[in-house]
């Protein structure tokens, strides 16, 4: 079996790949690096291809920023990447951003024995049956915990 480093060598699609992925996280790591906080934590570097610069932002509430800044990101990339073609356009999508960190687990909610009595008792002396079944699950489901 090869290891994974003789896989990704230059020659190889997958080890392109991996060098397109790097410069692209260079990119990024640039653009993060200067435009302010908290807009740097919303923006990612999506592309660069034929001088036009792919942004991508996980939310709309960001894009109207991020336009105002485009001329400024034109000139600092100018100024730092000397050697990469000028950006001729600035193209912004909205993607919500995957998060590759685990999702912090959410204590669970606590309802009190009080509180339980109290929907147990408005479930009986409730007339709407659809009301009184969900109540009745509701205070089933608080007493075991699930």
């Amino acid at each position: 079996m090869k290891q994974f480093s003789a896989l990704c060598t230059a020659s190889t699609q997958l080890g392109k790949l991996s060098q397109y992925s790097g410069y692209l996280n260079g990119l990024n790591r640039w653009l993060q690096s200067w435009l302010p906080m908290p807009l740097n934590q919303h923006v990612k570097v999506a592309n660069f291809n034929q001088a036009v610069l792919i942004l991508h932002v996980d939310s709309p509430a960001w894009v109207t920023q991020l336009r105002f800044m485009t001329g400024k990101i034109q000139q600092q990339w100018q100024q730092h990447w000397t050697s990469l073609p000028k950006i001729v356009q600035i193209q912004i999508k909205v993607r919500p951003f995957v998060l590759t960190t685990p999702k912090a687990v959410q204590a669970k909610m606590q309802i009190s024995k009080d509180n339980i009595q109290l929907i147990e008792s408005v479930a009986q002396t409730t007339a709407d049956a659809k009301l009184k079944a969900a109540l009745q699950r509701l205070a089933e489901h608080a007493k075991t915990g699930d």
